[in-house]
């Protein structure tokens, strides 16, 4: 690892470990294994691995406990051998905010990892644009976060345009066993967002939207004669701007805000949104999984 990566590592184990630990007692939050379900809605026990704190008590082995004197709990088909995705937004609108969308985006695939890995998924990180630009190895146990950690690292804002179907698409199409999804981005798409997460819905792959958003995109300090530059696409607009016209703006801004969340209740998928500023390290790492840091 390089120094900066120690360092990242380092600042990351406390925190990290204490949310693994928050998300078994909720089932894993946003890094939850897929519920199998069988006739009756059953489940099926495919083995066992040792008792953490944590750990649900009801689903605790009384039987092994009381004939080995060990405790340990059971595992579910489901739960035996899953995969999990991370698909990171590394798009030019990422390189935005302070600290940077892309900053927080690490953060928060750091935290999705990490549950997943202690939830015994094998685990695969892509970085996107307006296509797959990068995969790391599939990885499984937590023994392994490192190597998933320093695909992390390399990763920074692109040049390229946002386009999270054409991603999705090439991502499911290279892909041979679907699992939960977690989209990491601003969600800032030219064709909406909406395409990529129906590709994924019926494609096996459950999406789990996370939003990466800065509170100061919604009340720019424009007014009057002002040149606007696309980040992405790098096309130019010299404007007057009145103060209708920011009216309007934060209105659209406001819709897009609400539209990752009325798709995620539409079609009850777990969902979060972290902002860029505003909180501290260790709510963004309980905030990637659908918790709240509690002192």
């Amino acid at each position: 690892m390089t120094v900066a990566m120690d360092c990242f590592a380092a600042e990351l184990a406390g925190p990290l470990r204490h949310v693994a630990l928050a998300a078994r007692a909720l089932g894993g939050g946003l890094a939850a294994p897929p519920r199998a379900r069988l006739p009756a809605g059953g489940t099926e026990v495919t083995g066992h691995r040792d008792y953490a704190p944590g750990d649900d008590i009801r689903q605790v082995d009384w039987n092994i406990c009381a004939r080995h004197d060990e405790l340990v709990v059971k595992q579910y088909r489901g739960q035996a051998d899953w995969c999990f995705y991370v698909l990171v937004d590394v798009s030019a609108s990422m390189q935005l905010g302070r600290p940077p969308k892309s900053e927080v985006a690490r953060r928060a695939a750091a935290a999705l990892v990490y549950v997943a890995l202690d939830q015994m998924a094998r685990v695969t990180v892509l970085a996107v644009t307006d296509r797959v630009v990068g995969r790391s190895p599939a990885v499984r146990h937590t023994g392994r976060f490192a190597t998933l950690l320093r695909f992390l690292e390399r990763l920074e804002p692109t040049e390229a345009q946002t386009d999270l179907r054409a991603s999705a698409l090439q991502f499911i199409h290279s892909t041979q066993r679907p699992g939960p999804t977690a989209v990491i981005s601003d969600f800032y798409d030219p064709g909406g967002f909406e395409a990529a997460l129906e590709l994924l819905r019926h494609s096996g792959c459950e999406p789990r939207p996370v939003r990466i958003y800065d509170p100061c995109e919604a009340a720019p300090p424009w007014l009057g004669e002002t040149e606007l530059v696309d980040v992405e696409s790098g096309q130019r607009w010299q404007l007057v701007i009145t103060r209708r016209d920011l009216q309007r703006y934060k209105r659209l801004m406001e819709e897009h805000d609400r539209a990752v969340a009325h798709y995620a209740a539409r079609y009850r998928l777990r969902w979060t949104q972290i902002p860029v500023d505003g909180v501290t390290a260790e709510d963004v790492l309980m905030r990637a999984v659908g918790l709240r840091w509690r002192r």
